[in-house]
């Protein structure tokens, strides 16, 4: 069987316990609880498979080797178990259960070594069987903050949260498919991983700034200042080499991107009001 067979296989029963999860507890924090867990383990996955490289998935998607990694973590990192963390949540699972689970992807990961298509450098398989029940109990707190918490903290983490990984797999795959840019900041030999690291940290940024922008209701020429301000960047970055365009891309692109992150940030902040009550 091809490799990517085995990434699809855990795409669909992912996939399907979470629409089942919906179904089955109507629990309404549900898909805002699943985009915070993803969003964490995106953050988690810079520093130990984009910073670290201490891992590589070979589900042979595309040819490019560290994209074609990056969709396998992708698939186990972002959707698999941040599906599992909300199910364990959803259905308030005890411990027991976690390490269940914890157990459940700790023979996939060791089946997937086994085949060849995951590699582990510095990376154990015992780390995965102690930071998962770790991330699975955070999960549940997390939900019972959403649950029953009016602050602003909770109120920021959730949005920023669901706005970077939003974000995250918008801009990959706009990078993936139509290969509209590239940063070469210069930390790495690898072309497509030193754009990676360095277009995560923009990410992670204007998610933040975003956010706050949207969380604090600023008036609209704030809004108007902080886009000139990227496009100002954009601009920089290209006269110095450092962001690479296609022929058929423009720097003014990034600006209608950017307002489009805005206000997808803006309806995201409603969503969250309007569909939890939770927020006023």
């Amino acid at each position: 069987m091809p490799n990517y067979f085995f990434f699809i296989l855990l795409i669909i029963v992912s996939s399907l316990l979470f629409v089942y999860t919906i179904y089955k507890t109507k629990e309404k924090y549900i898909i805002a609880h699943f985009l915070v867990m993803s969003g964490l383990a995106f953050v988690l996955e810079y520093f130990v498979l984009i910073i670290g490289n201490g891992y590589k998935y070979y589900p042979n998607f595309i040819e490019n080797a560290f994209y074609d990694s990056l969709l396998g973590s992708l698939v186990s990192q972002a959707v698999a178990i941040p599906i599992a963390a909300t199910v364990i949540a959803a259905f308030r699972l005890n411990f027991l259960h976690m390490l269940a689970i914890t157990a459940g992807f700790i023979a996939i990961e060791t089946y997937f070594i086994h085949i060849e298509i995951y590699e582990q450098f510095w990376w154990e398989t015992y780390f995965t069987a102690v930071l998962l029940p770790i991330y699975f109990l955070f999960g549940k707190f997390w939900l019972l903050l959403l649950q029953n918490v009016k602050h602003t903290i909770v109120h920021y983490t959730t949005l920023y949260f669901m706005t970077l990984t939003l974000n995250s797999v918008i801009l990959f795959f706009l990078v993936l498919l139509l290969k509209t840019h590239e940063l070469q900041v210069g930390w790495y030999d690898n072309p497509y991983r030193d754009h990676i690291a360095a277009n995560s940290i923009y990410i992670i940024i204007l998610s933040a700034i975003f956010s706050i922008l949207i969380l604090k209701k600023v008036r609209w020429y704030v809004y108007f200042i902080v886009l000139i301000g990227y496009n100002i960047i954009d601009h920089l970055m290209v006269w110095n080499g450092m962001l690479e365009l296609a022929n058929w891309w423009n720097v003014f692109y990034f600006s209608l991107l950017n307002l489009t992150d805005l206000l997808m940030v803006y309806f995201l902040n409603e969503y969250l009001k309007f569909k939890y009550f939770l927020f006023d």
